[in-house]
């Protein structure tokens, strides 16, 4: 649900954002417009990292991350989806799926408020520990 504040593993990141798995779903984007303010990409590190107080918190993969929903996108079923190939088209050489598919649904979530981003970063500030 939008508004609804959800843990998941850090996956991938790029200068556009972050990917975040859920385990049973894959599809959670946090755009960088949608990290904390004073975040920054590090080329070097090919990481994201956010600068506060004087101190580099540095988005590391494979951790545990906090994030807000902000959008629940779904994708329309193309005609072909909804109906399948027509029985009367010749059989053809079999495709590798497309690298770039659209997914059917997707999440966009945010970290640009108190208590989101990893989880370590929240230890002692009132938040409970989601590192199970």
């Amino acid at each position: 649900f939008v508004g609804e504040v959800l843990c998941g593993k850090l996956v991938s990141c790029d200068p556009q954002g972050i990917r975040i798995s859920l385990g049973f779903f894959d599809e959670v984007h946090v755009p960088s417009s949608l990290l904390q303010e004073g975040a920054a990409w590090d080329d070097n590190e090919q990481i994201w990292v956010w600068h506060v107080g004087g101190t580099p918190l540095h988005l590391d993969l494979l951790n545990q991350g906090r994030f807000r929903v902000d959008q629940v996108l779904f994708r329309e079923p193309s005609r072909e989806a909804v109906t399948g190939p027509s029985v009367a088209q010749k059989p053809s050489l079999p495709q590798a799926p497309a690298a770039e598919a659209t997914p059917a649904m997707r999440i966009v979530g945010g970290m640009d408020k108190p208590g989101l981003g990893l989880t370590t970063w929240w230890r002692g500030q009132g938040q409970a520990d989601d590192d199970d």
